[in-house]
């Protein structure tokens, strides 16, 4: 079983990238649960059962799952109702360091434009494809000092 762990995820035939303001300190962003994974101990590993950062210290994840990506709709689920930024304060406010993104092979290949009601709350990302809002939305979930696993579901 391999997992792929990103920090980043960057699609090449995207032509512009849309950055969502971030209001976190990746250094002090507040976190009642997992340890938040300081960048310098990127990239990971894996040892027997454990993963382990660049040091060989294990590294314990606390992930929740974001559905919807690979959906019809081609966005994570709750941009309709709320602004992205509000649900990724809530992802750390639970106690979370990890957020496992699952998209779907049609989303890559077709790149589908995302309907402007599945982003309702997120009026930024009006007009956008699917790799352009599932690449805005890895950047949030990064720019707040979480881990992400890209998952093909």
């Amino acid at each position: 079983l391999a997992l792929l762990l990103l920090l980043h995820f960057r699609c090449e035939a995207q032509t512009s990238v849309l950055r969502v303001a971030s209001p976190w300190n990746f250094t002090t962003a507040p976190i009642n649960g997992a340890k938040l994974l300081d960048r310098s101990r990127a990239p990971l590993r894996t040892r027997s059962r454990y993963i382990i950062d660049n040091r060989g210290e294990r590294v314990k994840w606390a992930c929740v799952n974001w559905y919807g990506a690979y959906s019809v709709k081609h966005a994570v689920g709750g941009l309709q109702v709320r602004p992205m930024i509000e649900i990724v304060g809530r992802i750390l406010e639970l106690g979370f360091n990890c957020v496992r993104m699952m998209y779907s092979i049609e989303g890559y290949v077709n790149n589908p434009m995302v309907d402007n009601d599945t982003v309702a709350a997120n009026p930024q990302l009006y007009g956008l494809r699917f790799l352009d809002i599932f690449d805005v939305t890895i950047q949030t979930l990064v720019d707040a000092g979480l881990m992400v696993i890209i998952n093909n579901h």
